[in-house]
């Protein structure tokens, strides 16, 4: 395993053929529609991303990223 730290809003994935990305209450901060697309390019062909999402129903608080 390889665990690698990146600003994925700026940063460009640094990995192809990936089987796992895991991403735990991440999106919520991030450019989600510039990244899922380098994501995708990057798994490999079974390859998955397993990602935990807070959802912001007005009963939770969840910072938007500036």
């Amino acid at each position: 395993m390889t665990l690698i730290c990146l600003d994925l809003n700026d940063d460009p994935l640094p990995f192809k053929n990936i089987d796992l990305v895991i991403s735990n209450l991440v999106f919520e901060y991030i450019n989600e529609e510039r990244i899922l697309p380098e994501i995708k390019k990057s798994l490999s062909q079974k390859g998955v991303l397993s990602a935990v999402i807070q959802k912001n129903n007005d009963n939770s608080f969840v910072s938007r990223t500036k």
